[in-house]
């Protein structure tokens, strides 16, 4: 089976998550691929700069039929500063994707508004994770949990469905972008999200359990909970615009 490679040089806890929710993406588009993943760069190619990935791509490319780069797209101010510096990593990469050499197997995705925000075109699913276990929860949740059986259960829970539906915005890129200094963002908003979740969960509590706080090294798991369908999709342009780049690398091997 052909192979593509998606690398996300920013975190491996990103490479982690996008591994699952790319898995999905492809059996969800009928893709026959396979998806190998990769993470931070080792120091070798990342003191070469544009460089260093031009060569690893250059290897990369021996065995797998494309290179997708998938980034975080933060705030128009951050991406202002980020295009004003010569080495940044979004220049180096916009680099190497211009490269004829490369034309049409190298490419770029940027996760608008941070990975959480594909993460957030399914809160169910996210509820799902952060209340596993719990006593409160449907008896076919136990069973399955997150099934369309269970989905199901908890859309008829008035409560869990009113917090749910009250964190399922339109478009997930629509979500306030962080300011320098404030306690506004995706990140923000998904942390906010599994508080109320425990809160509901446990309301004889005053405290929070810090465990059961979103962070970032949470992202693999929770993107197992993550149901990627036609109405999900409609959530994120840009987790929609990587499962195009998917489907393109396989047509180049059918025409």
């Amino acid at each position: 089976m052909p192979s593509v490679i998606i690398w996300t040089p920013e975190s491996d806890y990103d490479a982690k998550a996008v591994l699952l929710l790319s898995e999905k993406l492809v059996a969800h588009f009928g893709i026959k691929i396979s998806i190998n993943i990769k993470g931070k760069p080792d120091r070798q190619v990342a003191k070469k700069g544009s460089t260093g990935l031009k060569n690893a791509i250059k290897n990369y490319l021996q065995e797998d039929l494309c290179v997708i780069f998938v980034i975080d797209h933060d705030g128009p101010q951050a991406q202002a500063n980020r295009r004003q510096e010569p080495n940044s990593l979004i220049n180096q990469i916009e680099k190497v994707v211009k490269l004829k050499e490369f034309q049409g197997r190298v490419h770029l995705v940027e996760a608008v508004n941070e990975l959480e925000a594909w993460l957030l075109i399914d809160c169910t699913g996210i509820f799902c994770y952060f209340a596993q276990n719990h006593h409160a929860l449907p008896k076919t949740c136990k069973q399955n949990l997150c099934s369309r059986e269970c989905r199901d259960k908890i859309r008829q829970h008035k409560t869990f469905w009113r917090l749910i539906t009250k964190y399922t915005s339109g478009d997930t890129a629509s979500i306030e972008e962080p300011e320098q200094g404030s306690d506004k963002g995706v990140k923000e908003y998904l942390i906010k999200f599994s508080e109320e979740i425990y809160q509901v969960l446990h309301p004889e509590k005053h405290k929070m359990d810090k465990n059961s706080q979103y962070k970032e090294a949470l992202a693999p798991k929770i993107a197992e909970y993550i149901e990627i369908n036609d109405d999900t999709l409609k959530r994120s342009e840009s987790l929609t615009h990587l499962g195009y780049q998917l489907k393109a690398c396989v047509q180049m091997i059918e025409v």
